[in-house]
Formats: C-alpha cells, structure tokens, sequence
C-alpha cells in the first residue's frame, strides 16, 4: 500500500475547488458591499450595500460574469 501526498496550490494562487482546481466562485451574502470603478461622466466608485435577498441574488449574478468589473467587499 502506498501514500500520495497531496500537492498545495502555489502561494500566489487564489482559493481553489477541490478536486477539479477551478477558482472558487466570488459569492455575496446580505450586509455585503460590492463596488465598480466607472470613468464617465468623471471617475468615481458606485457602492452598493446588499439589503435584500433579491439585491444579494443580482450581486451574485454580476460578480459571475466573465471579465466583470464589479468586485465584492465582505462586511465587516
């Protein structure tokens, strides 16, 4: 009988899904913030604070799309 060991994602590597690799999904929950950089008509940040099981639906729809510019702030 022999023993594998198990090889640790490298150090610079994001969370991973166990046993396929692919990086773990960004997912919302209620008090969470998500936030966007837009530059028009001048630069600014668009927050939004997820209140709603609906707001937190839509958030998590928006931060699975490919190449989104939206980014996920944890409440804390």
């Amino acid at each position: 009988m022999t023993t594998q060991e198990k090889t640790p994602p490298p150090a610079d590597a994001g969370p991973v899904q166990q046993p396929v690799g692919r990086p773990v999904p960004t997912r919302a929950s209620c008090g969470d913030t998500v936030e966007c950089d837009v530059r028009e008509p001048h630069p600014q940040t668009h927050r939004l604070t997820l209140l709603t099981p609906e707001a937190t639906a839509f958030a998590n729809e928006l931060l699975a799309r490919p190449n989104t510019p939206w980014r996920l702030v944890r409440a804390t």
